[in-house]
């Protein structure tokens, strides 16, 4: 099985690296549309390397979501359907991050504190909840990061994109049904309300939670938080957290 790596940035770029062997392959979304498009994440399905999601913007005058996949390496691509995915509050969204649990299932998070989900591989994509926590059917609340340790369970963190301050991560056990929702505003006082990152061990207990000035972490599945790490200020940022497995984590700043 070959080995895939993609990378996704602006005007509907996406570019793969085959076997860790250069040259990147320019495998753009073509859509017929001269509009651009800015991609903000991308994970395949580790099954199959050539089956791939990307999320990110939307084209507002054609009504065309930001969340494409494709099942040949993008050589071609094509964009999910289900009831809620046309509805005005997800046709409308930007889709931030995309978490693929397995073949059948997957989770993209984006604003307007939208959590979808596919049970058929990506198929078709419906809301979980509406949101995870009260209010934030609103424009201003956005679903910035998302892990799912497994098909049950699964972290978000989201904002209030006022810059209020307000912070929150939402745990669910059973696959984004219901949702526990912890206002953690107090660690994250002084910050731009921002929640770039979060990881999620396999049970569920350690919660790591990474904000744009500082990186929080629980160990009872969320119900008390601790500081690890944070930014003095200035202009350095936290700005994404990535992991090889539950114990070895890398955060990102500016």
């Amino acid at each position: 099985m070959a080995t895939r790596t993609y990378v996704v940035g602006g005007s509907r770029g996406v570019r793969r690296l085959d076997d860790l062997t250069l040259p990147w392959q320019s495998v753009n979304i073509d859509i017929g549309s001269p509009q651009p498009i800015d991609l903000w994440d991308v994970m395949t399905d580790l099954n199959d390397p050539d089956k791939v999601f990307v999320v990110g913007s939307r084209f507002l005058d054609q009504n065309l979501y930001g969340l494409y996949y494709s099942t040949d390496a993008g050589v071609t691509w094509q964009q999910p359907t289900g009831g809620d995915i046309t509805t005005t509050a997800c046709s409308s969204s930007i889709f931030i991050e995309v978490w693929v649990v397995d073949s059948n299932t997957i989770y993209i998070c984006g604003d307007q504190g939208n959590v979808l989900k596919s049970t058929d591989g990506g198929v078709t994509f419906n809301l979980t909840t509406t949101c995870p926590g009260a209010g934030c059917n609103e424009l201003k609340e956005v679903v910035f990061s998302i892990h799912f340790p497994d098909a049950l369970k699964g972290v978000v963190c989201y904002d209030n994109n006022q810059g209020s301050g307000d912070s929150y991560v939402s745990t669910t056990n059973d696959g984004g049904a219901t949702w526990v929702n912890v206002d953690v505003s107090a660690l994250f006082l002084g910050s731009t309300s921002r929640g770039y990152g979060v990881h999620m061990s396999a049970d569920g207990q350690t919660i790591t939670a990474l904000h744009e000035r500082r990186i929080i972490r629980s160990t009872d599945g969320g119900v008390t938080w601790t500081q690890v790490a944070s930014q003095a200020g200035g202009m350095a940022f936290w700005k994404h957290l990535s992991w090889t497995d539950d114990s070895n984590l890398w955060a990102y700043d500016t």
